[in-house]
């Protein structure tokens, strides 16, 4: 998150910053410093891999879209469990979950972009297909939380 905060724009503006190992290895020892924690050789690519994932990757859902066993995957908004289905072991819990409403809202309107659909408060609903996945989502409006169900198409 620190990192994100102090260095994502830059990455979202020049996506080659992801393959410069000496600014990652800076990035990553000014990190370490800010946050009074220990430097190591692991901390460039393990901010590297975060930055990439949230930025332009599908955030906290890049690692569950990669996995081909689960079929659906819904969130409920912030604070809440992110619930699972898999093919063959059923639907369970996660223990990972959005921290903020904002965050989900940044993740549909990215979503509608690359369908070139619009969300906002007049259009909270996406309903997108794309990559293999259905995307059903509603942006929360007036304090309700956001909503988001993504679903595996059939090969």
């Amino acid at each position: 998150e620190k990192a994100k905060d102090m260095y994502g724009r830059e990455f979202q503006r020049d996506e080659s910053f992801f393959d410069n190992s000496s600014f990652l290895q800076g990035a990553a020892e000014k990190v370490a410093k800010r946050l009074n924690i220990s430097y190591t050789n692991i901390l460039p690519q393990q901010i590297h891999y975060y930055l990439e994932r949230d930025l332009v990757g599908a955030g906290i859902f890049d690692p569950l879209l990669h996995d081909e066993k689960i079929i659906s995957i819904l969130c409920e908004g912030p604070h809440k469990d992110i619930k699972i289905e898999y093919a063959d072991l059923g639907r369970m819990k996660t223990n990972r979950s959005i921290a903020h409403n904002e965050d989900l809202n940044i993740f549909i309107q990215k979503l509608a972009g690359i369908a070139g659909k619009t969300v906002d408060e007049q259009h909270p609903f996406l309903n997108v297909s794309f990559e293999g996945f259905q995307f059903e989502g509603v942006i929360g409006i007036g304090g309700a939380s956001s909503r988001i169900m993504i679903r595996r198409l059939s090969a």
